[in-house]
């Protein structure tokens, strides 16, 4: 076995190609998702399935990450739990894609958008650093992977005036916040924590079922670009790649200029680069909107 990953998303689209994936070349995988009648004896069916060895140890981990208090409550859980033989592997591939504007959570009344794409990533990651740190399968380290929009996404440029995007958002305000705020947090935990490498990459356009909650007007055009897209079992290998390298002893990927350790990758699993804005000062105002956000569920960012 290679270790143990922690996929969150992993119940369809891309997250379940790399949890399957992960299995597949040897690892223990925490699939962590919302829960509906029998998903959980899918999903483990389908692990099990995809595993090459008999001693895979696969489980389910409930968890809707609309409420950053359920995602605390499933990273603690999953920390404590895998204290000392550590988490090797942490994917964050959960999201979703609409043309809605500011849509407040039922719990804590952040925009369902930038809960997915960001809060909730930011809060798993660092809910489970105490056991990323006891990672013992990686020769070069274990990965925490965030696959959004690595080096295709925009600037944010209010970052101090509406540092929480409570004033401007647009569809692709939202969209340019999350991916510029994944590069900035990401980029200070990197530095944070030296042993721990964290990539945020750009899945490229896949056959997935992205675009399921646009309107009908949408959803058919999508559908048929997507008949030439990457397939997700494609996407996934791509994806998996510097976790595998790790795992064998170099994650494959150099850091851009600028980055205090993160790394950016393409769709190809190539390097990319920092989004043009990327500097200190937008690094400190992200870090504290994200302490201040998560701060209100309970989360304190180390």
């Amino acid at each position: 076995m290679r270790g143990n990953a922690v996929v969150v998303g992993s119940t369809n689209g891309i997250g379940k190609a790399i949890a399957c994936r992960l299995a597949r070349d040897g690892f223990n995988i925490v699939a962590v998702g919302r829960d509906k009648p029998g998903r959980r004896e899918e999903l483990l069916s389908h692990l099990a399935a995809c595993s090459q060895s008999d001693g895979a140890r696969h489980e389910f981990r409930p968890c809707d990450a609309f409420s950053l208090a359920q995602v605390k409550a499933c990273a603690e859980g999953v920390a404590s739990d895998y204290a000392r033989e550590g988490i090797d592997a942490l994917v964050l591939t959960q999201g979703m894609a609409t043309i809605q504007g500011f849509t407040p959570t039922s719990e804590e009344g952040n925009d369902e958008k930038l809960t997915l794409h960001l809060w909730s990533r930011i809060a798993m990651a660092n809910c489970l650093l105490p056991a990323l740190r006891e990672s013992k399968c990686m020769r070069g380290g274990p990965v925490v992977l965030s696959v959004l929009s690595g080096g295709v996404h925009g600037p944010y440029a209010k970052y101090k005036t509406d540092p929480e995007l409570k004033n401007n958002y647009s569809i692709k305000a939202a969209a340019d916040f999350a991916g510029f705020y994944n590069d900035l947090v990401l980029d200070r935990m990197a530095e944070k924590n030296p042993s721990i490498n964290f990539v945020h990459a750009s899945p490229g356009f896949v056959a997935s079922n992205w675009g399921t909650e646009m309107p009908t007007y949408l959803r058919y055009p999508i559908r048929f670009m997507q008949r030439f897209a990457m397939s997700t079992d494609k996407c996934a290998g791509n994806m998996v790649k510097p976790i595998l390298q790790c795992a064998d002893g170099d994650i494959g990927l150099s850091t851009p200029e600028g980055s205090h350790g993160l790394f950016i990758m393409r769709e190809k699993a190539n390097s990319g680069t920092l989004t043009k804005g990327h500097s200190d000062d937008a690094i400190a105002s992200a870090w504290k909107a994200t302490q201040d956000v998560l701060s209100r569920s309970g989360v304190e960012l180390e």
